[in-house]
This record gives structure tokens, C-alpha cells and sequence, in this order.
């Protein structure tokens, strides 16, 4: 019996855009694709991390 194969999903907020990432990982595989990439609109507001960032 093989292990199975995981896909992972990672999103990177960057000050200019971001996207969106999938790693496929498995015991003979390891697979990293983006899969979306947006841009930030001119003109947005800026924005604070949400994790461990204070209010």
C-alpha cells in the first residue's frame, strides 16, 4: 500500500498582488503549480496581516 498524495493549497498576499499556489506532494511527487495571481487595485487601502496583528 503507497502512501497517499496530498495537495496542499498556499496563498501569498504581496503589497503589489498575490496568488494563489498548489503543491501536489505524494511518495515519488512533488508538484508546485500557481494556480491564480491577482493584482492589487491601484489605489486600495492598505491592509494589515491577519494573523497576530493587532487591531
Amino acid at each position: 500500500m503507497s502512501a497517499p498524495e496530498l495537495a496542499l493549497a498556499a496563498v501569498d498576499l504581496g503589497a503589489s498582488g498575490g496568488r494563489v499556489m498548489v503543491a501536489r506532494v505524494g511518495p515519488e511527487r512533488l508538484e508546485l503549480q500557481e494556480a491564480h495571481r491577482f493584482a492589487e487595485p491601484a489605489g486600495a487601502p492598505a491592509r494589515r496581516a491577519a494573523l497576530g496583528s493587532p487591531r
